[in-house]
């Protein structure tokens, strides 16, 4: 993207800020915006400074020339763009693929973007990104877009933080994956990973590779904190009468349920155990249906109540497992699920 790109999209963010909040911010970012963007004091040569200076050859301490403060970066500026002609740190971050823009519209991060040196604040961090942790080059400007805290961290920090990982069994590629996955986690210290993670294995009794795998799997139950864990547990267990063991085999095939809204896995339960019949045994054996809307449940239950196929107990015959069910794909529902054809379904979908 280029940097005239950047700055008209950045004041275009400007102008539409003004017309929702109204006229005094309108006011106040006019006044702003007609300040000139270098606020240096005026400098007068009064002592012969500059009186055997050739102006046709470049500055030096033998040849200087007068100040120019249109060659120096802003002293202010709304947006980080205005900086990216002056500071070559953000125009290597540009060339790998960071969106600047993104950033500067997502966080309030671009006044510490602008002090960082390259060599010494950035360039040793992406290295041991690459090398070390294994994130792909192509990966890392898009890390750094989710991500820009990244580079305002310690790298002794950063390194404590892999290592923990590495102690507790988990493989490089794995670590990979957590890192670019879960765009904060090399940002929280280790203290409160390994408390969170003690207590998910004491919460759920879980073995040292079960909770390594619910990791890879999804970190983010673990970086969302312990709060949205805790409130699905009470639910399941209290409300709705799942067994410890039943919340063990969902944390450990599943554990994206426990980022989901209660209400929403509550109004998706009712209609799995009252319209549906399915059992809790049923349900944990194939947790994801508890993540699907009703809408979509309804949808091909219904179907399947026309087609006279809505069976879900395994051990009677010819019954409709929940994994084929809630099938990603409507022709293989339709056609290897219900035997019927996609135009059929889509027909009565319609209707409903």
């Amino acid at each position: 993207m280029s940097v005239n790109l950047l700055l008209r999209r950045c004041f275009a963010t400007s102008r539409l800020h003004r017309a929702i909040h109204g006229s005094s911010i309108d006011d106040a970012t006019d006044d702003f915006m007609t300040q000139p963007i270098n606020r240096f004091r005026a400098i007068r040569y009064e002592e012969g400074e500059l009186d055997k200076s050739n102006l046709s050859e470049p500055p030096s301490r033998e040849n200087p020339h007068p100040f120019d403060p249109s060659t120096l970066p802003p002293t202010h500026s709304i947006c980080i763009s205005a900086y990216v002609n002056h500071l070559p740190v953000l125009q290597k971050l540009l060339d790998l693929g960071m969106d600047l823009l993104e950033v500067d519209t997502t966080t309030k991060i671009g006044r510490h973007l602008v002090r960082l040196d390259w060599e010494k604040d950035v360039q040793q961090k992406l290295h041991w990104l690459i090398k070390d942790v294994g994130v792909k080059l192509d990966d890392v400007g898009s890390y750094l877009t989710r991500n820009p805290f990244f580079l305002t961290q310690k790298l002794p920090d950063l390194k404590e933080r892999v290592n923990y990982l590495k102690k507790k069994g988990f493989p490089r590629d794995a670590i990979s994956k957590i890192v670019v996955k879960s765009r904060y986690w090399l940002n929280m210290d280790m203290k409160t990973i390994d408390a969170r993670l003690g207590f998910v294995q004491r919460q759920f009794g879980l073995k040292g590779q079960q909770i390594r795998d619910m990791v890879i799997k999804e970190p983010r139950t673990i970086m969302f904190g312990l709060g949205p864990i805790q409130r699905l547990v009470i639910m399941l267990n209290t409300d709705f009468g799942f067994s410890k063991e039943h919340l063990r085999k969902i944390l450990i095939d599943d554990p994206r349920l426990f980022l989901c809204e209660l209400d929403s896995v509550k109004v998706t339960y009712h209609y799995l155990t009252r319209v549906m019949e399915l059992s809790n045994e049923q349900i944990a054996e194939y947790p994801l249906v508890l993540r699907c809307s009703v809408a979509a449940l309804r949808r091909r239950h219904e179907f399947l109540l026309r087609m006279k196929k809505a069976q879900y107990n395994q051990s009677l015959p010819q019954h409709t497992s929940l994994e084929n069910l809630v099938h990603p794909s409507d022709r293989y529902f339709a056609e290897e699920v219900a035997s019927s054809t996609i135009a059929y379904f889509n027909r009565f979908v319609k209707l409903l």
